[in-house]
């Protein structure tokens, strides 16, 4: 702000003073300012542009439920394929490689020395309920 003295200051009229707002720049800086204000709602357009393809983009290719793959359809794929295996005397390079690391799992898991166990629980109960036939050739349950 400044002040500046009027030319009629020896005049009849009086001395007056004029009073002038505002701020001074150069040229340049008031071409980057303009140039910064323009880059800046480039910028904005550019980023709503783009989230609105990115939103367009996500509702089209998934507009119905993400199946994840469960652990159980593996499982009892492989019971089967084991069940089958065992009826029809399958050789173990035929197992699937899905099955293979689940049978990793069961043995390193712990679960088969459990089904071991309780199978061999079954079988000792069983022999300890058998007696021998009077004849000794046969087996009485």
């Amino acid at each position: 702000m400044y002040s500046t003295r009027s030319l009629s200051a020896g005049s009849e009229m009086g001395s007056s003073f004029v009073l002038e707002s505002g701020f001074y720049i150069t040229s340049f800086s008031a071409t980057i300012f303009i140039a910064g204000f323009a880059t800046l709602g480039l910028l904005l357009v550019t980023l709503l542009v783009s989230m609105a393809m990115m939103l367009q983009s996500c509702q089209n290719s998934n507009g119905g439920v993400i199946e994840l793959r469960n652990i159980n359809d593996d499982y009892s794929y492989c019971k089967i394929h084991s069940l089958h295996a065992k009826l029809n005397n399958l050789e173990e390079y035929n197992v699937p490689n899905i099955c293979k690391d689940l049978a990793l799992q069961y043995i390193k898991g712990g679960q088969y020395v459990r089904d071991l166990d309780s199978t061999k629980s079954v079988i000792e109960d069983y022999f300890n309920g058998v007696k021998p036939s009077e004849d000794g050739l046969d087996v009485a349950s």
